[in-house]
């Protein structure tokens, strides 16, 4: 019998980090956030018949095999929906494996009924790493109070019931702990990844992810129109309010041009410094210059803490480049001809061409 526990202790461990990490990792994936929670009772399911392949007989032929744990991790992981996949998975296959005896058709019946009190209970309260004891408790005591009328029927088994017990309380947690773990690594590497891609300060897209997102418009091949925007004098605000109140501007002009990004579907991320860059799609450059006088003047207006002027670069493509680096360049010419054409302060690239 111990033999047979520390194989059951053994699978659900092994499931539950086999099953748990790769669809954790992959969730991103639109096919398995699709399906994710079918995948994850399908999983689960799966380990409860292993579990049942190594049941430990400790009284009148009772097989315990501890499937609450499986099954309440699929509610927790996937949802009601995968605990109720999981759960009759374990249920049907305990019906058609060998060693069956009324007093198992007792406790397996049981465990369906369970199954579908704890669907339902889920949908209502839904699980989570708080909540999930309380599921654990409940299930727990009654079934141990199923096995126990069982064991009080035929006469004898109780320190066996006590133990299993036990032994299901120390699996439960252990595994809990495993899981909650892998959750906590999981959340900061996602982390990790998210402030690779995003600039500190402002929260916006950073360096790399504007030159993703870039190449990716160029593969549609599809017209847009990258902006250069620069804040005029910066350095002087800095020398006059200090850091500080710099890192302010940058925050409250990062605000509007995030607003002013998501009400015209256009893209918008921090180049460097006091630079934004901001991508207009499938715009005409002539509409591009007017959205750039537009832009210019609301910001001199009243969207900073400080009366300040912006100039703004334009480069189209495919008219001023066909790859990111020619681009690039057209653009930094032509932040640099509004820088130095105030009060008009904005340039396309194609009057570069003119001249």
């Amino acid at each position: 019998m111990l033999l047979n526990i520390l194989y059951i202790f053994c699978i659900l461990t092994t499931f539950s980090i086999l099953i748990y990490w790769p669809l954790l990792y992959y969730k991103e994936n639109p096919i398995i956030n699709r399906f994710y929670p079918y995948m994850i009772g399908l999983n689960f399911g799966i380990a409860g018949i292993f579990l049942t392949a190594f049941s430990a007989e400790f009284a009148f032929g009772i097989m315990v095999n501890s499937r609450i744990i499986p099954l309440l991790f699929s509610g927790l992981l996937g949802g009601p929906i995968a605990l109720l996949i999981s759960g009759f998975i374990m249920g049907i296959s305990r019906f058609i494996q060998s060693g069956f005896t009324t007093d198992t058709l007792i406790i397996n019946f049981n465990f369906i009924v369970l199954v579908i009190v704890l669907f339902f209970a889920g949908r209502k309260y839904h699980y989570n790493y708080q909540n999930i004891f309380t599921y654990f408790w409940f299930s727990s005591i009654e079934m141990a109070f199923v096995i126990l009328a069982i064991v009080f029927y035929r006469g004898g088994g109780f320190l066996l019931v006590l133990l299993y017990t036990i032994f299901t309380i120390i699996s439960f947690y252990s595994i809990y702990f495993i899981v909650n773990q892998i959750k906590n690594t999981n959340q900061k590497i996602n982390e990790t990844k998210y402030l690779s891609k995003i600039d500190y300060l402002t929260q916006l897209p950073n360096n790399a992810t504007i030159e993703k997102y870039v190449l990716d418009a160029l593969a549609k091949e599809k017209c847009f129109t990258l902006m250069l925007l620069h804040i005029n004098d910066f350095k002087s605000i800095l020398s006059t309010h200090g850091y500080q109140f710099g890192d302010v501007v940058i925050k409250q002009l990062a605000q509007f041009l995030q607003e002013y990004a998501n009400k015209n579907g256009a893209f918008v991320g921090k180049l460097n410094g006091e630079e934004f860059i901001i991508v207009l799609k499938d715009v005409a450059p002539a509409i591009a210059v007017t959205e750039a006088h537009t832009i210019n003047k609301e910001i001199a207006r009243h969207h900073v803490n400080v009366q300040i002027t912006t100039s703004i670069g334009l480069a189209s493509f495919p008219d001023n480049g066909n790859n990111y680096q020619s681009l690039i360049k057209s653009l930094i010419s032509t932040q640099q001809h509004a820088k130095n054409n105030l009060p008009v302060a904005y340039f396309h690239a194609n009057n570069l061409k003119k001249k």
